[in-house]
């Protein structure tokens, strides 16, 4: 009877183990897949950020093309000497600003004395200049 006894607890213990055993492993299994949904989260990450890093390097490349015309833009303009210096992003916008502003005084006057010049904004225009005739103006000029 008593050896009955031993096998019965003996038994159980058996199967407390067994669902410890199974609790275990279906723990790991979780940790596993969660691991592995971590590690993908993680990969794609690492590839949106090369993607922005590019996205940033081209974005950069093409505000520095575009601020080096609009210095060529500004300091070829007649009546300004090259930049002896550095030039900082408040000069150049002065110096656009100055040109500007020149230019439309110049188009102003010319309306006031009668010359037929074309608008200055495409917004101003009523038909819509051919593309043709507004670069023989400008190589005209």
């Amino acid at each position: 009877m008593r050896r009955n006894e031993m096998i019965a607890e003996l038994k159980n213990e058996v199967q407390r183990l067994q669902k410890e055993i199974s609790k275990y492993q279906a723990e790991a299994m979780k940790q596993e897949g969660e691991r592995s949904q971590i590690k993908s989260q993680a990969e794609d990450l690492a590839y949106s950020e090369q993607h922005v890093k590019v996205a940033l390097e081209a974005t950069q490349t093409r505000f520095e093309r575009f601020r080096t015309k609009i210095i060529q833009a500004a300091y070829t303009a007649p009546g300004f000497k090259g930049p002896q210096v550095e030039i900082s992003d408040n000069e150049i916008l002065e110096t656009m600003q100055k040109i500007i502003t020149d230019r439309s005084d110049f188009h102003q006057q010319l309306k006031q004395k009668g010359v037929k010049v074309p608008p200055l904004h495409l917004s101003e225009s009523s038909p819509p200049v051919k593309q043709a005739s507004f670069t023989s103006r400008k190589k005209a000029s």
